[in-house]
């Protein structure tokens, strides 16, 4: 079992890799008419339907899908890839389809010219129909107008329809298609040229038939349009990655048959609220995947992707990744958990090695049974109880931006509940149940949030808070009990409760009453029975230390004044500050030689500490979009090599990948062979969510004390990211983590990409390079390790007003040499 949770934990924290090209059998003509055949009534409609729009490519995908599910699937995708940018979802399905219906009414078919181009380009500007000319076949010119040309197309009347006229071959042979036959026995030379004594006159096609004179600019354009004529039966681009990425979600019997077995083992250990825990255990031979080396270990790759159908329909769909060390010839177990309605179920399982596309498939019938509430660690049934009067519930994990909904829990004698988001009041609800949407802000900050519990006459019942945007590894401590007093008096039971990261471990909680100790436990339970001298405010202070020295704090008061509720707030300031003179770092400098300035006036350095020896707490983002492919191997050895030469046992790091999205595939750890299994795992693919990677890299260090450093390699601009530049840079400010910056290849044309990551590095106190050698990454490397083994922490209380929430900038001298510093910070 501890094997198998443990692979979970890296099953649901990764993508999978972009499917191959090759992952797509090549139908033959036979094989498209018999699958085409074989569908029903509505998908062969739909092929017929988007015959103009679809690529050969999507065409075969759609033949080789197995269920109506995968076509449903399908069909929502292809409409999401043409919704391009500037238009809402199902935008263009909609207007498809309007366009589809005037070409049922107005042409013969969806297959002829004017109907392929009326679909793509919609309604002409003018329709010119030429068809009172008897030199003339009849004609429609049609007109368009956009952003980027003004174009005339000449349809040519034929049997069955009117045909694109494209003007290719001979000049006279071209124009000879557009003559009557009456045109024809006049000659090419007449019908469109025309001359009078020497001098050019204007043709009979002008003079003697009505919209000739557009035919004639239309006949010019056209002519010199050449091949390019045939642009319009092409319909705007789409994102072809986005094929390959529903390819790779689909379990598709591969080219050539499965290239090993898979082996499918189920079973419910539990419950997760009304659905049943469902255990699915994938065993490959590890002789089938072929390694791949980093530094001195081998890894072996494997991508799961699992369907499950119910009653025909694509019920649930998954995809994972894993990346398991070793040379065993043991089978390899990949363990994927779901939560299912009991019933019964299709389970399909594809499994493909990363390294050379081979894969197989598994095909089973499972049925879920209905499990108690006490089967097993699945099981989230929550007893609620008379007190406490009020609990906050809501999303508390992971990155919280935007609107957020909370919902407060009560007993039935509350009437109203008032929720505040760091202490600001942000409404009341008077009627259950009392939820209400908060604003959390654009950018994930720290915050709490609070609910008051009010009876019918506004005296205040209870509290309770939720701290949100912790972090992912948070150390905290919380009161979990009482969280509000009123005329407390005499002997009271405290109950705290911890958080405490995997890499740290606790040494004991302190509970104070009104400054004064009131004990000290070093395990749990921490539950303190304390003293209340009389029923006026009291203050509860709970303080749990790491054996690092580390601290965090939380403090509840207790019998507040009537219709308030005190807020205490204690702002300290720490900045990571480099000192260099001569273009050589200084480690020996005292607490004297430093001068701090907040917004211009001096403040007291009160703590101050050197960092040459003290751990470091490291994130590495890495570009892994479609344009690192080429670099990757060599940016994947010099990061492995910058973590092996410079992290010590009692250091640590995480690694994050970005391309259209971001991915963490190790989370903050010391162990060697979890970085180099981040690494391994490292893979080009698609776009680049820049912003969003510095943002979701950033909050990996909330709640992360001491020495730390954001090292970002990236290569081009963002073109995916949900936050916006500004956004990213003042997230950046807030958190106070040197950014070191290493920019791949980035010419020198794209200056604004150049002048905004070194403004990123700036603002942070670290350092920016760009380069085009991947073989200076050693240098660079060694440059910044200098840096985070010779730094100075610098800590004030600002100067900062009260409610005072505006960058302050801050400036650190040293008389004679160099600071690299954060240039301010957020109170």
């Amino acid at each position: 079992m501890a094997l198998a949770l443990a692979v979970l934990l890296v099953a649901t924290a990764l993508p999978a890799s972009a499917a191959t090209p090759d992952e797509l059998p090549e139908l033959s003509r036979k094989e498209r008419r018999e699958r085409l055949d074989a569908l029903s009534e509505e998908y062969r409609q739909f092929l017929e339907d988007v015959n103009p729009i679809i690529t050969r490519r999507e065409r075969d995908l759609f033949l080789l899908l197995e269920s109506d599910g995968q076509r449903d699937l399908f069909i929502d995708e292809f409409w999401r890839r043409r919704d391009i940018e500037g238009l809402t979802p199902g935008t263009y399905r909609d207007r498809y389809y309007a366009r589809l219906a005037v070409v049922e009414q107005r042409f013969r078919h969806v297959d002829t010219d004017r109907a392929r181009i009326y679909l793509i380009r919609g309604e002409p500007a003018a329709i010119h129909e030429i068809e009172t000319c008897r030199y003339l076949r009849p004609i429609h010119v049609w007109e368009y107008h956009d952003s980027l040309t003004d174009d005339l197309l000449v349809f040519l009347g034929w049997p069955g329809d009117f045909r694109l006229w494209h003007a290719m071959g001979q000049e006279d042979e071209a124009l000879l298609q557009l003559l009557s036959p009456e045109g024809e026995r006049e000659g090419v030379r007449k019908v469109f040229y025309a001359h009078q004594n020497g001098l050019f006159t204007d043709p009979p096609l002008v003079t003697r038939c009505i919209g000739g004179d557009v035919l004639l600019s239309a006949i010019g354009q056209t002519r010199m349009s050449g091949h390019t004529i045939f642009r319009n039966f092409q319909p705007d681009p789409i994102d072809e990655d986005s094929i390959d990425r529903l390819l790779k979600g689909m379990v598709i019997e591969p080219k050539g048959g499965s290239a090993f077995e898979v082996d499918v083992d189920v079973d419910f250990p539990g419950r997760r609220g009304t659905r049943t825990i469902v255990r699915i255990e994938t065993t490959v031979p590890a002789s089938a995947f072929s390694p791949l080396r980093v530094g001195e270990r081998d890894f072996r790759r494997a991508n799961v992707t699992g369907e499950i159908m119910k009653d025909g329909d694509l019920f649930d769909r998954y995809e994972a990744r894993f990346e398991i060390e070793g040379e065993s010839d043991e089978p390899m177990r990949l363990v994927v958990e779901r939560h299912l309605r009991p019933g019964f179920y299709e389970l399909r399982t594809k499994v493909a090695d990363a390294g050379s596309g081979g894969a197989g498939i598994s095909r089973s019938a499972i049925e879920v049974p209905e499990v108690s509430a006490e089967a097993g660690p699945g099981s989230n049934v929550v007893e609620e109880s008379a007190a406490p009067y009020i609990r906050l519930a809501g999303e508390t994990r992971g990155i919280l931006t935007g609107n957020q909904v909370f919902e407060a829990v009560t007993t039935p004698e509350v009437a109203s509940v008032e929720f505040f988001v760091d202490g600001v009041s942000q409404g009341t609800k008077r009627v259950r149940p009392f939820g209400l949407e908060v604003a959390i802000g654009p950018v994930p900050r720290q915050r709490t949030v609070k609910a008051v519990a009010r009876d019918s006459d506004g005296e205040i019942l209870g509290i309770d808070e939720l701290p949100i945007n912790l972090g992912v590894d948070p150390f905290r401590v919380r009161i979990a009990s009482p969280r509000y007093g009123k005329d407390l008096d005499g002997r009271i039971r405290v109950e705290v409760e911890t958080t405490v990261p995997k890499a740290r471990e606790l040494r004991e909680v302190e509970l104070f009453v009104d400054d004064v100790s009131a004990g000290v436990l070093k395990e749990a339970p921490f539950v303190f029975y304390a003293e209340i001298d009389g029923p006026g405010i009291h203050i509860l202070k709970a303080v749990a230390r790491d054996t690092g020295e580390s601290t965090t704090e939380d403090v509840v008061v207790l019998n507040p004044p009537p219709g308030g509720v005190l807020a205490i707030d204690v702002r300290f300031v720490e900045l990571i500050a480099t000192v260099t003179r001569a273009g050589r770092v200084e480690t020996d400098l005292d607490r004297d030689a430093f001068h701090v300035t907040e917004a211009g006036n001096v403040v007291e350095i009160t703590k101050f500490e050197k960092l040459t020896n003290q751990p470091l707490s490291v994130g590495l983002a890495i570009d892994t979009s479609a344009s690192m492919e080429g670099k990757i191997d060599r940016v994947r050895d010099a990061a492995s090599h910058f973590l092996d030469s410079v992290l010590t046992p009692a250091d640590r790091a995480f690694v994050v990948t970005f391309d259209r999205q971001v991915w963490k595939p190790v989370d903050w750890t010391s162990d060697s062979r979890s970085l180099a299994w981040a690494l391994a795992a490292i893979r080009p693919e698609s776009k680049t969510a820049l912003h969003d990677a510095i943002v979701e890299s950033l909050y990996n260090f909330h709640g992360v004390d001491g020495q730390k450093a954001l090292i970002l390699l990236s290569d081009g601009r963002d073109n995916a990211s949900k936050f916006a530049w500004d956004q990213a840079l003042e997230y950046s400010r807030r958190s106070a983590v040197p950014i070191y910056v290493l920019g791949i290849g980035i010419p020198v044309t794209q200056l604004d990409v150049q002048m905004r990551l070194r403004s990123l590095a700036e603002a942070t106190g670290g350092r920016a390079w760009f380069f085009d050698d991947l073989g200076q990454l050693s240098s660079i490397y060694e440059e910044i390790q200098r840096d985070l083994r010779s730094q100075y922490l610098l800590g004030f209380y600002p100067e900062a007003p009260d409610g005072d929430r505006d960058w302050r900038p801050v400036e650190i001298r040293v008389d004679g040499a160099e600071v690299r510093a954060a240039a301010g910070y957020y109170p």
